[in-house]
């Protein structure tokens, strides 16, 4: 069973004064990792960080690193979001203890599909 949370990380710089820019929402995203996330921004995760950002009134920005490669999604954390790269991660395991989570938007179980031949 995969329950997964949105985590947010307060953004720093969020107040907009008269004639400034506002700081981006940076979130950290495999790009090619769909349903959950791609650059073209076809992911589900996509959507929902396009909308907290439209909430937040931030633009939105991308740091793009792969969660699936030699250290997984620890290191994936460790790169990114540990490293003050970006702001947020929208997916993560409900409950992990280093990172602050939300409530769960989804609950899923994992499956594995193959060919009988």
């Amino acid at each position: 069973m995969c329950v997964v949370g949105a985590l947010f990380v307060t953004v720093a710089g969020s107040s907009v004064v008269a004639g400034q820019s506002r700081t981006p929402l940076r979130v950290c995203a495999d790009p090619d990792y769909l349903p959950f996330s791609n650059r073209a921004s076809e992911g589900f995760e996509n959507k929902i960080a396009q909308a907290v950002a439209k909430a937040l009134g931030q633009p939105l920005e991308y740091v793009w690193a792969g969660t699936r490669g030699r250290g997984g999604f620890p290191e994936f954390l460790s790169l990114t979001l540990d490293a003050k790269k970006c702001d947020v991660v929208m997916g993560l395991p409900y409950g992990n203890r280093e990172e602050l989570t939300t409530q769960p938007y989804y609950i899923s179980s994992y499956v594995f599909v193959f060919a009988v031949n």
